[in-house]
């Protein structure tokens, strides 16, 4: 739950250890008005520097063109994504980006926010250059949501691993699936259950309790906190 950006969801009484490690970006949106399709781009990506014709659309598929991603947009894209990571390793020292971690095309859960689909798959192609793993979250837009299989199809992207859920049964029954390349798999593949990290797990736990504040744990089972310390 490290990997979100803070928000109601994260405060002490619902996560306690939340420190919000990670590298959270401001996309540019989407959205419809006036029968047009128009970006809206936040400001540190300068939007008065680039050409209207470049932010507005007559049409939907428009914005999933793959000509874009030569346009002087992208090249604006990519160096916002290069200047925000550089930052981020300049603040937290020498230090490896685990994932990127996306909803592709549709943010559900962030209110159903368009994200510009040239965007998404300028911050794949940096990830991919830096060898960051992607996780793409199809739990809202996988299984023909949005009118194809999987949301992946719209960027033309193949993330290392893709979450799904939801409409895998329509809501009959609680359902989801991960999906990993071979690569992904592999690396935990084996005879032994140590790669599993069931005792990686264990030891997490056990080193929670020394990282709270003695009476942050307080609100919970009191026997959980003793075993805890125990460990």
């Amino acid at each position: 739950m490290e990997a979100q950006a803070p928000s109601s969801f994260t405060g002490f009484l619902q996560q306690p250890w939340y420190t919000g490690r990670g590298i959270f970006l401001d996309p540019p949106t989407a959205f419809m008005s006036n029968s047009m399709w128009t970006l809206s781009l936040p400001d540190g990506m300068h939007p008065e520097n680039v050409f209207h014709g470049e932010m507005t659309f007559s049409f939907c598929n428009q914005i999933f063109d793959k000509s874009r991603d030569k346009s002087d947009l992208a090249a604006i894209y990519s160096a916002y994504i290069s200047e925000q990571l550089l930052q981020y390793s300049g603040l937290k020292g020498s230090v490896h980006i685990g994932a990127l971690i996306i909803e592709p095309v549709i943010q559900g859960a962030g209110g159903m926010i368009m994200i510009d689909p040239l965007f998404q798959r300028v911050l794949v192609k940096e990830c991919r250059i830096r060898n960051i793993p992607v996780i793409f979250d199809e739990v809202f837009t996988g299984f023909w949501r949005l009118g194809v299989e999987a949301a992946a199809d719209l960027l033309d992207c193949v993330p290392d691993i893709a979450c799904f859920a939801k409409l895998m049964t329509g809501g009959v029954i609680p359902l989801a699936a991960t999906l990993a390349t071979d690569a992904i798999f592999n690396s935990f593949f084996g005879d032994s259950k140590v790669n599993a990290s069931t005792s990686a797990l264990c030891a997490i736990y056990a080193f929670l309790f020394t990282l709270l504040p003695g009476d942050a744990l307080d609100w919970i089972n009191p026997q959980w906190k003793q075993r805890g310390q125990q460990s």
